[in-house]
């Protein structure tokens, strides 16, 4: 059974409004190398993962884990996927099967006039092929995908005062953890100046919108709206 829920609050630091909404989708056990396959090959989300460097954007905090089973965080993960490959030595034999991980980490790489820079590291599993990338895991007919997560979070300036002027904070993250049958998804935004959707003004929500829309017949804004209680098309009116 699907479940989700969400909150829209005002909060004086930073100033404006602060939106959570999170989601829980059962899955059938087909759909996690789909949805994997889905988001990786978005334009939007590709954007992301080839930037080099990230501008004020980078990993998830190892706090920040919604399927708590799943294996720990490391700090500024972007990505994370797990699964088993089956290695077959003749047409008689058995097939060896080995567990895999491939993870991509976004350590600190400094800042320019302003923006927070990160980079892009990828730690593949050794028991995978080299020529097998991070975009080919949900597609590859002897791997099997088992979890997959991905977690962004993005930069703000905010002045804190007159003598330290604009520092950049982390004001909204978006996180999905996906097992072989529960999807979780839950993106925050502080500091909005209206009632709005958390993430309204980046395309990333409107990708996982669509994906969601087509693998699990799930309508994420629609929801997203109905649990901030705000009227989106009275939004866009004016």
């Amino acid at each position: 059974m699907n479940k989700s829920s969400g909150s829209i609050q005002r909060s004086i630091f930073p100033f404006g409004y602060k939106a959570v909404y999170s989601a829980e989708l059962t899955l059938a056990p087909t759909f996690i190398s789909v949805l994997y396959d889905r988001l990786l090959h978005s334009p939007e989300i590709k954007s992301v993962l080839t930037a080099n460097p990230l501008e004020n954007l980078k990993g998830r905090d190892p706090l920040q884990q919604l399927i708590l089973e799943s294996s720990p965080i490391q700090k500024n993960e972007l990505l994370l996927a797990e699964g088993t490959i089956f290695f077959i030595d003749g047409h008689d034999q058995e097939p060896e099967s080995q567990p895999f991980r491939y993870s991509l980490q976004t350590p600190y790489s400094g800042s320019r006039s302003g923006t927070v820079l990160h980079t892009i590291e990828s730690h593949p599993s050794a028991v995978l092929p080299e020529d097998i990338t991070v975009y080919q895991l949900g597609r590859i007919i002897p791997a099997e995908l088992t979890f997959f997560r991905f977690g962004i979070q993005r930069f703000t300036n905010r002045v804190f005062s007159s003598l330290v002027g604009f520092v950049p904070a982390v004001s909204a993250s978006l996180l999905i953890d996906c097992s072989s049958d529960l999807f979780l998804f839950q993106c925050s935004e502080e500091g909005l100046r209206s009632k709005t959707l958390p993430w309204a003004n980046s395309p990333i929500l409107g990708t996982i919108h669509s994906m969601l829309s087509v693998v699990c017949d799930f309508d994420l804004l629609k929801d997203i709206a109905e649990k901030l209680q705000i009227d989106v098309c009275s939004q866009h009116e004016s």
